[in-house]
């Protein structure tokens, strides 16, 4: 959440929160096109361009579809537009590893120290 956020939240003003009048959305619709499967898996993350293969990550999927997944991670280096490859699922006990290509699409800040990636997956495997 962002800190205007958390501070009117203390104050006690959610204005921010409530939907526009007049809105014909219902509380807690979701725009996007496909539903999200919510689960805890560890995902690898690096950059795809080699002069920063270095800033590997291990990183835990929140949600996933099709086309894309969101991951916390507590690293900073990541921006809209960056392109990745990600391993998913990840790990010894994986029974099955698959690469992708993507990108990054938002950055969000969660809590202290922590950041929600989104990426949108290319249909292309690694």
């Amino acid at each position: 959440m962002s800190s205007t956020l958390i501070i009117r939240m203390s104050l006690g003003s959610w204005s921010s929160l409530r939907p526009p009048k007049g809105s014909a959305r219902k509380p807690g619709y979701d725009a996007r096109r496909r539903k999200r499967l919510v689960m805890s898996l560890p995902l690898h993350v690096r950059p795809f361009d080699a002069r920063h293969a270095e800033k590997e990550d291990v990183g835990e999927v929140v949600d996933f579809t099709s086309e894309g997944l969101y991951f916390t991670t507590s690293l900073l280096h990541y921006a809209p537009g960056m392109q990745l490859i990600v391993t998913f699922p990840y790990g010894e006990k994986a029974p099955v590893q698959r690469k992708f290509t993507g990108s990054v699409v938002r950055v969000e800040h969660r809590w202290l120290g922590c950041r929600g990636i989104a990426v949108s997956l290319s249909s292309d495997a690694a």
